[in-house]
């Protein structure tokens, strides 16, 4: 005998309804992760344009201040004579100092010396340094030199106390070397004029850092804040130090927590999808079991009443509490005015003259309401 699996048994039931649910979690789960990484990018690339364009405000006043630098060197140039020796750089100097901001110190380095110094009580201890024969210091002096432009050294740490930048302008008598027109600013200073936070009160960290000019490797002047591929940072170049600028969110993962409200929402509309598909799935396999079982009752209870009907010795007509001919048997043979299935189906009072078809209407809602058995006759 060949068998064959119910497809309304529970197992059938379940596995669909299961089917459905993980569909639907899946499509509505990947329709929010879309939604969700849209946000995220656009709160990304927001972060990074905002990031890039306060590092490029940065640097456009860091710029600003070395020019203040530029001018004061040009001006003590013109203290040298033809003969290479300065003049009057005393009594000018303090001129040139005032009417430039964000300066510390002046200096001219004939040969590569520190000679002059204004003012010179705070810097005695760079007087008489040469800049030239320090191998740890030369390297930037001496491509301020071959680029014969205005060139910064460090930061670093300064002779006369303290960290800060050397702008190192080199002067040439007769297309020969002279020594440098320089101007010292302190990193507090430079900080200070290009409005780099370094606490991260603005919502950002900043970082100043160059490629050592020994060994090549990246040195970092401010406080590490730990700038990572985890939080990014936007750098920009400052090409009269070769510095560069980073920029970095205090708070880095605003962009994954802006999200996050997305995500759960998401999360709890997949979960309430799937739930709902499963729910949704089950009701039309319960109904249709619930009318296999109904169908299957009553299709028992129908045989059970035709038997019985069918077992009695005499003439029956079954009828409904509503007056329906609903089944009849005559195991005598003897014959009806209308055929079985002329009245089979049709009311009392369809068949019945009217007078009997209410007598007989009555005589069942007596029993209907009493539960006895009631016996009449009628012609």
């Amino acid at each position: 005998m060949k068998l064959q699996k119910d497809s309304t048994s529970p197992t059938g039931l379940l596995t669909k309804p299961l089917l459905a649910g993980s569909l639907t979690f899946v499509i509505l789960a990947s329709i929010c992760s879309y939604l969700a990484y849209q946000r995220y990018t656009i709160v990304r690339n927001e972060e990074r344009e905002n990031a890039h364009n306060i590092a490029e405000s940065v640097r456009s006043r860091l710029q600003q201040a070395l020019q203040y630098s530029f001018s004061a060197t040009q001006a003590m140039t013109l203290l040298i004579d033809r003969q290479g020796i300065p003049a009057n750089f005393d009594s000018i100097a303090p001129y040139i100092f005032r009417a430039h901001k964000y300066i510390d110190a002046l200096e001219l380095v004939p040969g590569g010396v520190i000679t002059y110094v204004y003012p010179a009580t705070e810097n005695e201890a760079a007087i008489g340094y040469n800049i030239l024969k320090d191998p740890n210091r030369n390297k930037e002096a001496y491509k301020a030199i071959e680029k014969r432009e205005l060139f910064f050294a460090g930061p670093f740490k300064l002779r006369q106390g303290g960290t800060g930048v050397v702008g190192r302008l080199p002067v040439f008598i007769n297309d020969k070397f002279w020594g440098f027109s320089a101007v010292v600013i302190k990193l507090s200073t430079l900080l200070k004029a290009a409005g780099i936070d370094t606490a991260g009160i603005t919502g950002y960290y900043f970082q100043l850092s160059k490629a050592n000019p020994d060994t090549k490797e990246e040195e970092f002047f401010l406080p590490f804040r730990g700038f990572s591929a985890k939080q990014y940072e936007v750098a920009v170049t400052v090409p009269d130090g070769e510095w560069k600028l980073s920029v970095m969110p205090v708070n880095g993962y605003k962009s994954l927590q802006a999200i996050m409200p997305v995500a759960l929402l998401g999360l709890v509309l997949s979960l309430l999808g799937a739930v709902f598909a499963v729910y949704a799935s089950k009701t039309p396999a319960r109904l249709q079991q619930l009318v296999s079982q109904r169908t299957a009752e009553l299709y028992k209870s129908e045989n059970r009443n035709k038997a019985i009907v069918n077992a009695l010795p005499d003439m029956v007509f079954v009828v409904s509490k509503e007056g329906r001919f609903l089944d009849f048997n005559d195991p005598t043979g003897n014959k009806t005015l209308m055929r079985p299935e002329q009245f089979i189906s049709k009311r009392v009072s369809e068949v019945l003259p009217p007078p009997l078809a209410a007598e007989v209407m009555s005589y069942i809602g007596k029993v209907i309401d009493t539960g006895q058995i009631m016996s009449y006759s009628y012609q």
